[in-house]
């Protein structure tokens, strides 16, 4: 395999097909989860089926944030009964533009990455009548979501998260959605979380010389962004049945 990725000269494919192999390695050693950037789907399918063969739906997933996107996250599980989780959300941009000629999805990609985001950081960006949908790595959210003040020449802009987006992700990827609005809302989704049922997970310990791997056992898979300050809170939890 090796000798092959040697002969690739393309530095975006050799690249890729190494971390396939580190991540197919690394779930095997340490029970946890690995994620690639955002790609375009239909390349990373066509780089494994030429270098690597036939991909192990049980052990790794693709996931864009919707049903057929276009440029995915390809996600490295350590088991099938392993929660199927993925760092990604969604904002809402809503711009008023007034007369004038519409926006594009240059206008708002160039708007992201003129705040230093890297492409590969960036999901697909779906333009709308209104503004457009934006599906980002969690990495990048509230990045985003703060410093996010305009599009092209138009500064009249709202950024925010999109709940019912959201929704759908954690539907598609078997979990729930959840939002705390204050301290008695998270208590109670904190009650809600603790009465769904668990997943009870089988560990295999492994050992390397001079080198210890501590295994954790996941029941859930918490994930949540939080500010104090901000009108919201967002919490997302995946629970796996």
């Amino acid at each position: 395999m090796n000798s092959r990725l040697d002969n690739i000269k393309d530095p975006e494919e050799k690249a890729f097909l190494k971390q396939f192999i580190n991540y197919s390695q690394k779930i095997k050693q340490t029970y946890r989860s690995y994620y690639t950037d955002f790609y375009n789907k239909q390349w990373m399918s066509e780089l494994i089926r030429r270098y690597i063969g036939t991909l192990d739906e049980e052990y790794c997933r693709f996931f864009g944030g919707y049903e057929n996107a276009e440029r995915q996250l390809l996600g490295f599980f350590p088991s099938k009964d392993y929660p199927f989780e993925f760092p990604v959300g969604c904002i809402k941009i809503i711009v008023k533009t007034g007369i004038g000629k519409p926006l594009t999805h240059r206008d708002f990609l160039g708007a992201l990455m003129g705040l230093g985001i890297k492409r590969d950081m960036i999901g697909d960006i779906i333009v709308t009548n209104f503004g457009a949908y934006i599906i980002l790595h969690n990495n990048v959210m509230d990045y985003v979501l703060w410093n996010l003040n305009g599009i092209g020449r138009y500064q009249n802009i709202e950024v925010k998260i999109d709940e019912e987006v959201l929704q759908n992700i954690a539907s598609q990827t078997g979990g729930k959605y959840f939002r705390a609005t204050d301290n008695q809302k998270l208590r109670d989704i904190y009650k809600e979380i603790d009465s769904l049922e668990k997943t009870e997970l089988e560990v295999k310990t492994y050992s390397q010389p001079r080198e210890e791997f501590t295994l954790i056992l996941m029941i859930a898979m918490l994930i949540f962004v939080v500010d104090v300050e901000s009108i919201y809170t967002i919490k997302l939890t995946w629970i796996h049945k």
